[in-house]
């Protein structure tokens, strides 16, 4: 949820009675420190402890000079947020980052994604990990492109798990394509402790997304979204880590990306981009300075399918409360029809 969700997403969301979280992923201090700012003056703790997260891009963290990536976590850690994620690049640099904000004066919880079963074990054997969130094909945004669908990942890890101790407790989430509390009572059934949602609440007024973006999302259907690296060649955001993709709308980004990969050129790499992609660039950069939506990137995962309306974040995380308590007793209610 980088250039997403900020502060005051993730201070409505959790005034709600979640845990919303910001996405620091492209941030310096000063905007870290603006955002986390508009968090507090939402939710107006009267505890040293400020109840959202924070999350980081490790592969990025470790890319900049390493004294501005410390000073950048430094400074959600000394706002002591509830926790802090950690999100995609090499093992070793994602241990490095949850050993650092475990040796805060008031560590957070720590977050770590997984979208594989190996990274689900190497982060259940970590010390300095909370909370491993099971990331699925689904969803928006950045992910594993040779990952797996989200129930097949869950239900994989969950049998995986039972017979593998973890040196501390550990929670698990799942995330990708859920949109509704139907789908977070079925995820809770499979074993889950809490699910992620990122796209729907891109339908808030909160969230960072413009409003063509969110009109855009309103009149989309699941089989709208595609997962590319066109959109980081348009962007020029190619230095993701080998293997990871990007979820979003279908568009002319896109369409122009596929005919040039069809000329037969070799496309899986982001370190390789294709022939025109100066061209291709240059017509994102002009999209993006007139909002064209027909061109510019608006990430989503599979579940914008289910996202009908735009409303506030507050009253979001009530809804998806209700559906997902209503869910789980007609759950119960027609086992216990069916056992008498």
């Amino acid at each position: 949820m980088a250039n997403a969700a900020g502060g005051q997403l993730a201070g409505m969301v959790s005034h709600a009675g979640g845990l919303g979280f910001i996405g620091a992923g492209y941030y310096d201090r000063a905007k870290l420190q603006s955002e986390i700012q508009l968090a507090r003056s939402i939710l107006h703790t009267r505890t040293d402890i400020l109840p959202i997260g924070i999350g980081f891009l490790a592969w990025r963290l470790d890319k900049i000079d390493q004294a501005h990536a410390e000073a950048l976590v430094q400074t959600a850690l000394d706002a002591k947020p509830s926790a802090v994620w950690f999100s995609y690049g090499p093992e070793k640099t994602i241990e490095k980052w949850c050993k650092y904000a475990k040796q805060a004066s008031d560590p957070p919880s720590v977050f770590v994604t997984a979208s594989t079963i190996h990274a689900v074990h190497e982060a259940w054997q970590s010390p300095f990990v909370d909370a491993i969130v099971l990331q699925g094909l689904e969803a928006g945004g950045h992910g594993l492109g040779s990952g797996c669908c989200r129930d097949e990942l869950v239900s994989e890890a969950i049998h995986a798990l039972q017979a593998s101790s973890s040196s501390t407790p550990k929670k698990l989430l799942s995330a990708g394509g859920i949109a509704d509390g139907r789908q977070i009572a079925a995820q809770l059934a499979l074993g889950m402790d809490a699910v992620v949602l990122g796209t729907r609440f891109l339908l808030t007024p909160e969230a960072l997304y413009t409003d063509a973006q969110k009109q855009l999302l309103l009149k989309s259907n699941s089989s709208d979204t595609v997962r590319s690296v066109a959109f980081d060649e348009a962007r020029n955001t190619m230095d993701w880590p080998q293997g990871i993709d990007g979820r979003g709308l279908r568009n002319a980004t896109v369409d122009d990306f596929n005919a040039a990969s069809a000329q037969g050129h070799e496309h899986n790499s982001l370190s390789r981009p294709l022939p025109g992609y100066e061209q291709r660039q240059e017509r994102y950069r002009e999209a993006q300075a007139s909002g064209d939506t027909t061109r510019i990137i608006t990430w989503a995962g599979t579940g914008v399918g289910f996202m009908h309306d735009i409303v506030p974040a507050s009253d979001l995380v009530h809804r998806l409360a209700v559906e997902t308590r209503d869910s789980l007793q007609q759950a119960a209610l027609r086992l216990g029809n069916t056992s008498s």
